[in-house]
């Protein structure tokens, strides 16, 4: 029960953060909302690391944990710019799918099943792209 709150207040998190930034992209500068971004995270998780870990990482997690946030740099920025310039339905919308279908192929395990929800959700997309209200 305890992954499932996790999972939903991280869920809460990220939703909450990316609607913000991607308002806030839409006066300000795209790498100055990500950095600010990047930072605030890069704080919360230095905050809560020391009570969440037990045992605690080592330096070969710590450092793949850092690539990750790093790489998901450029992801933020394309986001965002799609927060400014498109409807965020569409926008979020994409990337979802997108990171959902990225991870699916990494799986390198590609089931039917998965085959079919990629092309349920890529259908997906294009309806609310086709819908055009944001």
């Amino acid at each position: 029960m305890l992954a499932v709150i996790l999972a939903l207040v991280s869920a809460l998190g990220y939703g909450c953060s990316d609607f913000a930034a991607g308002l806030a992209s839409r006066t300000a500068s795209v790498i100055q909302v990500t950095l600010l971004a990047c930072v605030a995270a890069a704080v919360l998780v230095f905050a809560v690391l020391p009570f969440a870990a037990s045992p605690r990482p080592s330096g070969v997690a710590l450092a793949w944990g850092a690539a990750a946030g790093a790489s998901g740099t450029p992801g933020g920025i394309a986001l965002y710019l799609g927060f400014r310039y498109a409807a965020f339905s569409v926008a979020a919308s994409l990337s979802a799918v997108g990171t959902a279908g990225f991870s699916v192929l990494a799986g390198l395990r590609l089931t039917r099943l998965r085959r079919a929800g990629l092309v349920l959700a890529g259908v997906c997309v294009a309806l609310i792209a086709a819908g055009g209200a944001g």
